[in-house]
């Protein structure tokens, strides 16, 4: 996670976007832990069942 905030900043990004899948709370946990914000959940259309709904998270830089 701090590679890539670190990645992010040093080529003037302004934000990091990230989709979970809802039932993934130890990485839901883990992107909060970090200053995530919770934007959504979305359908992305995946072709299985466990995988329908993902909440969205971003990062201002």
């Amino acid at each position: 996670m701090t590679f890539a905030k670190d990645y992010a900043i040093q080529k003037t990004m302004k934000s990091i976007r990230l989709d979970v899948a809802i039932q993934n709370t130890p990485a839901i946990a883990l992107y909060e832990k970090c200053g995530y914000s919770y934007v959504g959940t979305v359908d992305l259309g995946l072709p299985y069942d466990n995988l329908k709904w993902f909440n969205l998270y971003e990062l201002i830089l």
